[in-house]
């Protein structure tokens, strides 16, 4: 009998023979400490997401499978506390890929884009929001401060300060091969297009002595 596929808001650590039928919605890689992993988030057709981690033993054997915005059945995996200081995903649990997890292409599946859902500047600026997991932020940048747009002794980056079209502002920084894009981008635009606004998903706001958070 076949196993019944499995909502990602029912995965617990009870069990590890669990099936889901999932849609890939972020893919992005982790070096440490010289070893390369990837991880992932999942969603699936409730609209429910859970944090993937693909260990570097597995990354041969699973990272080019796993295509971005594509569909899988994925079965036999481990389920973990999800305790990670940054958490893309408010899951109490996430997922851990192992040497006996399985991978079935399955693109065909109905599983919709995750939606995004910015949270207010107000929010951010009170405080009311889950301050365990990473956030969607969107603003109008209102001036540029302090930049490093080439590599050199401290790392790239660009300090920017993000207007709701209100009178609500928030300091924001951006890295590296962000600041690639997003210097690309300045200058292919040309310096009277309008203004620029900034997308971030998975922002962390890491609070400031000042009235103004900082949205990284």
């Amino acid at each position: 009998m076949a196993r019944p596929l499995a909502k990602i808001c029912d995965i617990n650590d009870t069990k590890e023979l669990w099936k889901v039928s999932v849609r890939v919605h972020h893919k992005w890689t982790v070096v440490s400490n010289k070893r390369e992993h990837f991880e992932m988030i999942f969603v699936d057709v409730s609209g429910g997401d859970i944090h993937v981690n693909l260990p570097a033993p597995h990354v041969s054997l699973f990272s080019e499978k796993m295509v971005l915005d594509h569909s899988y059945t994925v079965s036999n995996f481990k389920v973990q506390a999800n305790v990670a200081a940054f958490r893309p995903s408010s899951h109490k649990f996430m997922l851990k890929f192992t040497a006996g997890t399985t991978v079935t292409d399955d693109n065909n599946a109905e599983i919709p884009p995750k939606p995004l859902v910015f949270t207010k500047f107000t929010d951010i600026i009170n405080g009311n929001f889950n301050k365990d997991v990473l956030i969607d932020v969107i603003g109008m940048v209102e001036s540029i401060g302090y930049s490093q747009t080439t590599s050199g002794a401290r790392k790239q980056q660009i300090n920017m300060m993000l207007c709701d079209g209100g009178e609500n502002t928030i300091n924001c920084t951006i890295w590296e091969s962000y600041v690639e894009q997003f210097m690309k981008f300045k200058q292919e635009r040309g310096d009277d297009s309008g203004p620029i606004f900034v997308m971030i998903q998975y922002a962390n706001v890491i609070p400031r002595l000042s009235d103004t958070d900082n949205c990284h």
